[in-house]
């Protein structure tokens, strides 16, 4: 009795492994099959992109180069004499004219001599008047005197001699005043008043911040894109938004040592924003003819090549591309893309050779 109820004992709990065997075999393949489902149910990923139709434009091909800005009317002022600084007229930063007073040295001894010699002067033609008389009588009209005679007159009276002195006597006199030779405003004045000023150092400097040139520098291989007159754009860097537009007017002559050639550009200071010294970055701009032109983002590469994607009837062809010139924004192509193409330029990165693809509007 207890072989027989040990028998069916064992028969219960194999029977029991079976069936949670069988349990655990079914979860795992009903998971196995949800696991799997989406992966062969998924459908086909669509990329969005962004297109363009070609069409033949005028292409802005720019050279970009750093320069400074130089003031084109800009002088440094000295006085040609020395001495004590008696009175400065202005300020670094004021505006001038041309004939205005920046700064007089002492100059007493010089208005001494210059009343002594309008003294000699006056002295000289009573002199000198005295002498006609003696050669005419009560007759003073010199109209009808030998122009020699007259000459020795002046020389005998001393006349001749009172004038040049007097000359003389006022170049030294406005040796002690510094005159603005023309507009602009006053810069780099160091001295104060009862300083001592020495001959041939600078006093200050006049910039007429009006008119300015830059240079920039170009490959030799550019030149043929640069020419007399020709549109340059100027950005300073201390205004991030703030451009002037200006002409070549100077391209020099020679490759220096760095196989740079020097172009200027002037321009006018419009917005009299501009300081001389100022750096600033320069597009020398050519506008090309009849281009075949795609934006700059249309480019990816592959194989090491550059392509270009069109969209034909919803799929991606990648094209292989010929670039002639680029700037900031646009390529012009020579060869890979014919007028009429509608090219991709976002969207493009991962695009293989005929994907699927869904244009958005820009």
């Amino acid at each position: 009795m207890n072989s027989y109820r040990a028998l069916i004992g064992k028969a219960s709990l194999i029977i029991s492994c079976l069936i949670f065997l069988y349990s655990c075999s079914n979860q795992e393949s009903k998971t196995d099959k949800e696991d799997s489902a989406p992966t062969s149910l998924k459908a086909e990923e669509i990329q969005q992109v962004k297109v363009k139709t070609v069409r033949k434009e005028d292409f802005s091909h720019k050279l970009i180069s750093n320069g400074k800005l130089k003031a084109v009317n800009k002088v440094s002022l000295r006085f040609e004499s020395s001495g004590v600084i008696k009175d400065i007229k202005v300020k670094n930063g004021d505006f001038v004219r041309k004939g205005d007073t920046i700064a007089i040295l002492d100059n007493s001894r010089e208005k001494i001599r210059l009343a002594k010699s309008r003294t000699n002067i006056s002295k000289a033609e009573l002199e000198y008047q005295n002498l006609i008389l003696g050669h005419k009588g009560a007759n003073s009209d010199t109209s009808g005197m030998d122009k020699e005679i007259l000459k020795n007159l002046r020389i005998e009276s001393g006349l001749e001699q009172a004038n040049n002195d007097l000359k003389e006597v006022q170049l030294d006199y406005e040796k002690t005043i510094l005159i603005a030779p023309f507009k602009g405003k006053i810069a780099n004045i160091e001295k104060h008043s009862n300083d001592r000023n020495d001959t041939g150092k600078d006093f200050c400097a006049i910039v007429d911040n009006s008119l300015f040139d830059v240079e920039g520098f170009i490959m030799e291989s550019e030149l043929k894109w640069i020419e007399q007159g020709q549109k340059a754009t100027i950005l300073p860097f201390a205004f991030d938004s703030t451009f002037f537009t200006g002409v070549i007017n100077q391209i020099n002559p020679q490759v220096n040592e760095n196989g740079l050639i020097k172009v200027v550009a002037r321009f006018r200071n419009v917005k009299n924003k501009l300081l001389d010294g100022m750096n600033a970055k320069v597009l020398f701009e050519k506008i090309l003819n009849n281009q075949i032109v795609v934006p700059r983002s249309s480019i990816v590469l592959r194989d090491g090549k550059k392509v270009v994607f069109t969209l034909k009837h919803g799929k991606a062809y990648w094209n292989y591309v010929a670039v002639n010139m680029e700037n900031d924004t646009e390529l012009s192509l020579l060869d890979g893309i014919k007028e009429g193409d509608t090219v991709i330029y976002s969207g493009n990165f991962n695009l293989a050779h005929e994907s699927k693809v869904k244009v958005i509007k820009n």
